[in-house]
């Protein structure tokens, strides 16, 4: 299950319930905030985690171009972090 760790009021306790269950967690991000708190919370449960900027609030985090650079430096050193992918990445048939 896809899961926006940052956006939990208490990612632990969510966390907890669907190892619980036996459901597999993947921790995502829809901004660079999220990307940053996702990153530090995956790595800190232990859950992989995706980064990345959806196009619905990539014009509140990014001026035209510098996804690139942001990504780059949100993942710099992150070897060993947990991150396994790109997203948000806004591949949706229709618009918010």
């Amino acid at each position: 299950m896809h899961l926006h760790l940052a956006r939990c009021k208490n990612p632990e306790l969510w966390l907890k319930t669907c190892l619980k269950a036996g459901v597999k967690v993947l921790a995502v991000s829809c901004d660079l905030k999220d990307s940053a708190e996702t990153l530090a919370l995956s790595a800190a449960c232990g859950v992989p985690c995706c980064v990345g900027v959806h196009p619905w609030y990539a014009a509140e985090d990014l001026a035209p171009g510098d996804l690139g650079a942001a990504l780059e430096g949100l993942c710099d050193g992150s070897a060993g972090s947990g991150i396994c992918g790109i997203g948000e990445c806004g591949l949706d048939d229709f618009s918010g």
